[in-house]
């Protein structure tokens, strides 16, 4: 049999960020997004023998290259939150996106942000030309979003607000910077944490569609106790039937945040920490002591250049300036760490065979343990120095 070929184009990545924009990339209309068998979106090629070998899919991959794409400007930092209380009730922060996005608006742009879809339970990139229409992409949404529905209506005419994580925003300034198009655009990422396993929120929701039956709305954060509480997932049913996640221990929240499910390229290739961004502006919650008694919500802004500072300064907000390092106090500054005592619950999110209570009763039981572990280490620590 003749040797296989290999094509110069993203069948050759495996593990990547699944920030899609690849797809819109080809000439050709031969790439395509799915998830693979860890629940992680990835690229294959429909057909390699239409392949041209063009380069642009690799050339405007983020996961390609081992630097970002650079920003030459100087850091701007600020605590900002939105001058209407609703919105910055109904925001997970402060409200500075949505105020960002209305701004936009009112000049003209077209904002490409994330929706949740129930009809087939996924988060989408979408499109917004109307303040109303904004409502359907309010608040973060701790999922991996399918960039596809949003990115492929990019044109040379229309201005668009393009809101992501720091890996997708990195391929979309590649892109708009290929096609001489970056004046038409702004880019706002995020202070992000990793995007989880799909497989972990199909699991989570379907255990609630075994409560509640199907529903149509989810809220990944709700401030009714608080900014510091706000990490419970809300979800409406079909029925109207209104339905929260626990507050002291949401198992969604926890699994998240413990790494067992995340991304292998969070791990081994996120390089948008700290100062590390190809947005114009990045947000995020400001953490920290400066805020700690705050129950409203204030997010951390960081402007990477001219654009994102003059738009800031001109939305209907209060801003406070702060050092970088005080806006950075409260991130999460490294690569998350696979901390091997939950990272043994990974085969568990991923295998299909295992379902949601399994994977809670599991979970639950090891943090259970760690904490005696911890306990233990720091008594004997105690008495170590006597």
């Amino acid at each position: 049999m003749p040797d296989k070929i290999e094509y110069e184009n993203v069948s050759k990545i495996k593990d990547c960020y699944g920030c899609g924009v690849c797809v819109i990339s080809c000439p050709k209309k031969i790439v395509e997004i799915k998830f693979n068998t860890k629940g992680f979106l990835e690229p294959t090629i429909i057909d390699q023998t239409k392949c041209i070998e063009c380069g642009l899919c690799l050339n405007n991959c983020a996961y390609n290259h081992d630097q970002r794409a650079a920003q030459n400007a100087p850091l701007c930092a600020y605590a900002a939150w939105s001058n209407n209380e609703r919105i910055r009730f109904k925001s997970s922060s402060g409200g500075i996106c949505f105020e960002l996005c209305k701004f936009y608006i009112n000049q003209g742009f077209k904002i490409c942000g994330v929706k949740y879809e129930p009809e087939d339970n996924i988060v989408s990139h979408v499109i917004c030309s109307t303040i109303e229409e904004l409502n359907q992409i309010f608040g973060s949404k701790y999922v991996q979003s399918n960039t596809i529905k949003g990115f492929e209506q990019f044109n040379n005419k229309d201005k668009f607000v393009v809101i992501g994580t720091p890996c997708q925003i990195d391929s979309v300034r590649r892109y708009i910077k290929k096609r001489k198009i970056e004046e038409n655009f702004v880019l706002i990422d995020f202070f992000c944490h990793g995007v989880p396993s799909m497989k972990l929120w199909n699991k989570f929701s379907a255990s609630q569609r075994n409560k509640i039956g199907n529903f149509n709305s989810v809220t990944w954060r709700n401030k009714v106790d608080g900014w510091h509480k706000s990490y419970r997932l809300d979800i409406i049913a079909d029925s109207g039937e209104y339905h929260h996640t626990g507050l002291k221990f949401d198992d969604f929240f926890n699994l998240y945040f413990s790494n067992a499910a995340l991304s292998p390229a969070c791990f081994d290739k996120c390089k948008y920490k700290q100062d590390q961004s190809s947005a114009d502006i990045r947000i995020g919650d400001m953490w920290g002591a400066d805020y700690s008694k705050n129950k409203e919500g204030v997010n951390s802004v960081i402007c990477f250049t001219e654009k994102g500072n003059k738009a800031v300064k001109e939305i209907d907000c209060t801003i406070k300036r702060h050092t970088f390092e005080e806006v950075l106090s409260g991130q999460m500054n490294f690569l998350p760490i696979r901390d091997n005592f939950f990272y043994r619950l990974n085969p568990l999110i991923i295998a299909d065979s295992e379902n949601w209570n399994e994977i809670t009763t599991r979970f639950r039981k090891m943090f259970l343990k760690k904490r005696i572990m911890r306990k233990v280490k720091s008594i004997i620590k105690i008495f170590s120095k006597k």
